[in-house]
Parts: C-alpha cells; sequence; structure tokens
C-alpha cells in the first residue's frame, strides 16, 4: 500500500497513461508538498534537537569566559614577553646570563671605544660609553639596572613603568621619566639630570631629589657627597662647561670635574691626555701649582708613547718642584726616575735632572763632606758646568757666599726643617 496515499507514476514514460496523466492535477502536488513538509518539521525541529542546540551555545559561551580569564590572568607575563630587550647593531655583546629564583638577568659589557644602545620599545633606552659593564633585568613594570663600571645615558619615557630603578653599589637612584646620565669609576659616581626629577638614596641619611641641570657627585672612599649647577645641554661639552664654570669663578668645582676627566671612560686615552695638558698649564698660569703638577702627572701616565711619556715626566718633576721645592722627596724621585728610564734623548732635560737630584742630596746631607761627594759625583755623571760650577760654589769658602743662587734658593724655597746646620752656617 502506498505509504502516502497517492497514485503511484509509472517509471518509463512511454509507458505511461495520458489519460491517467491528465488526472495528475495540481491540487494533488500541493497536497504532496504539505505531507513532505510536514515529515521535515517532525523530525528537525522536535523540542531535543532545540535542547541540543542549547547544549551547544552553552558549551561554546563557557568555553568562551574561561579563554577571558586566562588571557586577563596571564596578560602581565605575556606583556612582558611582548617588550624583549634590544641591542643596536651588534655593538654590545652579552657576557653572562644569571638565574635568581624570582628572575633572569643579563649582564652586558660595550668594547673599548666603541657605544652600545640598549633598550626596551617604548619604555626607556640607554647609551653606554666603552669598557662599560652593567646587569639588566628582564623587562618589566619594576625596571631595575645595576651599573657595574662606565658612563651611561639614560631616557626614560614617562607613565610607562611603575618604577625605574639604577644600582650602583649600596646607592640607588629612583628615576620618575626623565633624561640623566651616570658615570661611575673606582672612586666617585656622577648623576646628572638633564630632564624630570631623580631621587638618590644611600648616599646620606635622606633622600636627595635632583632636578633639570643638577648634578651630585659621591665619593666611595670619604663618603664625601657635592651638589653641583650644570651648564645648559647645549654646552655639555668639556670645553664648553670648563668656559661655563670659569665665567662663574666655581674654581674647586672645576678643578675637580677636570680630576675627574682623567678617570672618566666617556673619552679615549690620547683626549684625557690632551685635557690634562691643558688643565695643567691653565692651573699653572693661575697659580694652583699643586693642582699644576697632579694634571701633569695624570698626563704622564696617560701617555702612550714612549717620546711622550719622556717629556711628560720631566715636565711633572718640574711642577712637582714648583709646588713643593726640590727638597721634596717625592719630587727628587720623579727626576731619578727620568735618569733611570727616561734620559736618553734630551740632553737639557738630563742635566736638569741630574742637577735638581744632586741639590736633593746636599740638602739632605748630614755634613758637608757627605756633600762634597755628591757634588763631585755629579761632575762625573755630567759635562754641564754651568749646575756643576753653581754646586761647586756651595762648598767653596768665599765671602759672598751668602749671594751665591743656592743659598739665595735656600733661603726663599726652602722650608726650614730641611736645612741642615752647616747649610745654614754656609748661608748666613
Amino acid at each position: 500500500m502506498n505509504k502516502y496515499n497517492t497514485r503511484e507514476i509509472p517509471d518509463h514514460p512511454d509507458s505511461m497513461d495520458l489519460d491517467k496523466l491528465e488526472e495528475w492535477s495540481l491540487p494533488q502536488e500541493d497536497a504532496i508538498l504539505r505531507r513532505v513538509k510536514k515529515k521535515l518539521d517532525q523530525q528537525f525541529f522536535t523540542p531535543v534537537s532545540i535542547q541540543l542546540r542549547l547544549r551547544h551555545w552553552t558549551l561554546l559561551a563557557t568555553t568562551g569566559a574561561a579563554l577571558a580569564l586566562l588571557l586577563v590572568f596571564f596578560w602581565k607575563p605575556l606583556q612582558k614577553q611582548s617588550h624583549p630587550i634590544q641591542t643596536r647593531g651588534g655593538i654590545v655583546r652579552l657576557t653572562s646570563k644569571t638565574s635568581t629564583p624570582k628572575s633572569d638577568e643579563f649582564s652586558f659589557q660595550v668594547p673599548a671605544d666603541k657605544q652600545g644602545k640598549i633598550g626596551v620599545s617604548n619604555r626607556w633606552k640607554l647609551q653606554a660609553e666603552g669598557k662599560t659593564q652593567l646587569t639588566i633585568s628582564p623587562p618589566s613594570d619594576k625596571q631595575k639596572v645595576k651599573l657595574h663600571w662606565g658612563f651611561v645615558k639614560f631616557h626614560i619615557i614617562p607613565f610607562r613603568m611603575k618604577s625605574f630603578v639604577v644600582q650602583v653599589k649600596q646607592l640607588r637612584i629612583t628615576v620618575h621619566g626623565t633624561k640623566f646620565t651616570v658615570e661611575r669609576t673606582k672612586n666617585w659616581l656622577r648623576l646628572e639630570v638633564w630632564r624630570g626629577k631623580v631621587s638618590l638614596s644611600g648616599a646620606t641619611q635622606t633622600r636627595q631629589y635632583l632636578l633639570p641641570r643638577q648634578g651630585i657627585r659621591v665619593d666611595f672612599s670619604s663618603g664625601e657627597v657635592q651638589r653641583y649647577d650644570m651648564p645648559p645641554q647645549q654646552q655639555s661639552q668639556p670645553h664648553q662647561r670648563w668656559q661655563w664654570m670659569e665665567r662663574r669663578k666655581q674654581t674647586k668645582l672645576l678643578l675637580q670635574y677636570l680630576s675627574d676627566i682623567s678617570q672618566s671612560r666617556r673619552y679615549s686615552r690620547g683626549e684625557r691626555q690632551n685635557w690634562m695638558e691643558a688643565a695643567a698649564s691653565w692651573t699653572r698660569r693661575h697659580h694652583h701649582f699643586v693642582a699644576s703638577y697632579k694634571f701633569r702627572w695624570q698626563a704622564y701616565l696617560l701617555a702612550s708613547k714612549k717620546e711622550d711619556r719622556d717629556q711628560r715626566l720631566f715636565q711633572a718633576a718640574q711642577a712637582c718642584r714648583k709646588a713643593y721645592s726640590i727638597v721634596s722627596k717625592h719630587c727628587a724621585e720623579l727626576y731619578q726616575k727620568y735618569l733611570t728610564n727616561h734620559s736618553s734623548l734630551n740632553p737639557t732635560y738630563k742635566a736638569f735632572s741630574h742637577y735638581w737630584s744632586t741639590v736633593h742630596r746636599v740638602t739632605q746631607a748630614a755634613s758637608e763632606a757627605q756633600a762634597l761627594v755628591y757634588v763631585q759625583k755629579h761632575i762625573k755623571q755630567t759635562r754641564d758646568s754651568y749646575h756643576s760650577k753653581e754646586l761647586q760654589r756651595l762648598l767653596t769658602p768665599q765671602k759672598t757666599f751668602s749671594q751665591a743662587p743656592f743659598c739665595l734658593w735656600m733661603k726663599r724655597i726652602a722650608p726650614k726643617r730641611y736645612q741642615q746646620l752647616w747649610i745654614k752656617q754656609k748661608c748666613k
């Protein structure tokens, strides 16, 4: 029996009866379509199928909510990974990576006579000079940098992190969005602010706050803390800063600044030597003879070529004699060092060194006989007739001996505690 109670249609059109085909009317087709539609609705739109679809949507909503919670929970770690430490040009090399229970630290070192740039995009960046050594914690909202040695220029973008800390020994520098520089050597630390605000703790009992164009120097050996003002950033070069401090008559700060240049790694060895020679000449013109001697000595230590070292050592000895007088044991040792190691190039320097070394021995002689031995030894070692005659006058009895150049020099320069009794008797 036909399931839908309709007439059966022949399989082949050739065998169909035309009279019966005409009886196949449109109302019957509509009835068939309605029955098929009703059957489909019963199969696919029952309450059971609706419940299944509701379960599917509920499962999808729960999964989406769980993913959202996971994203919120892991947002900070993902944010840390999206700000890696960037280096430029391969100039900065990673020396080591140390792991701690809390985090990993990266140690960097900049090769000599190079510049290294390190930073995190849209947060902070720094520029380190040659031979700078520093350790950086992984990028986070609380960034920390340890400076072991060298000069670093920092640029911190405001309102991107909770804090930025620079650690130098027991000193702690806290940054509040700014542009500043930090330089550390074996003996001192310099912190200079160009924009924003920086605080320094650990140097004194109270926290030190620095505003733009303010600096602070901390001496590690004595613990002395010295604050000072700085010129505009356009005049931050050494020669411009020198002129700015000279105009303001900040002599003490200027001498300290020039002395620190000799230890600074911001400049090459040759540049530091030139600065020391210029500083020695300037201090001599302004009658700062002790400072002039110190700068001459630093120029000698920085000289690389043997010819330069010969000349710088003799100049240091001359400056020492001008500052402390020849009776100083240290000055005599400089002349003797020149005679031992560097006397083969310049005969004039050699003659002066012989003369002043002998003068020192004569002033320290316990008796006139011992002084005569020193003078005779000097005459044998050098052919400098002028200085030999001047030394012989000291030991030659004559009425006008008190007016001899040696006696005049002793009365004018030599401290009394160095004058032996026989010299006082000769130079009445």
